[in-house]
């Protein structure tokens, strides 16, 4: 029984540990959104001074900021889950756009910015 039970258990557990990510990335792109409007443009390279938010705790995601004006079409936060947290699933990304879209992608399946 303990057996077919603890798959689902770590579903679950990662399904919470997303959705903790996914929070995260809403209020960083809402504070990228507020950053835009003021500077009409948005903040990079880990400029966390810049934003009226903290860097979230990196302890299951790291999260960053565009490493530049390209990216920010598609992507004006990322969340990377750490691998050696995640045994089982691997790592993967979890980007959000200005217009608040979420995208889960594998980690390494593109080469270049989202």
């Amino acid at each position: 029984m303990a057996t077919l039970l603890l798959p689902q258990y770590k579903k679950a557990v990662e399904r919470s540990r997303q959705a903790e990510a996914y929070t995260n990335l809403g209020v960083i792109r809402n504070s990228q959104v507020r950053y835009y409007a003021e500077y009409a443009d948005y903040a990079y390279d880990a400029n966390w001074a810049a934003l009226d938010v903290p860097q979230p705790d990196t302890y299951f995601f790291s999260y960053s900021l565009p490493a530049s004006s390209s990216w920010t079409a598609t992507c004006v936060a990322r969340a990377t889950r750490q691998a050696k947290q995640n045994p089982g699933y691997g790592s993967y990304i979890v980007d959000i756009s200005a217009n608040g879209t979420v995208t889960k992608t594998k980690d390494g399946s593109y080469s270049t910015p989202p």
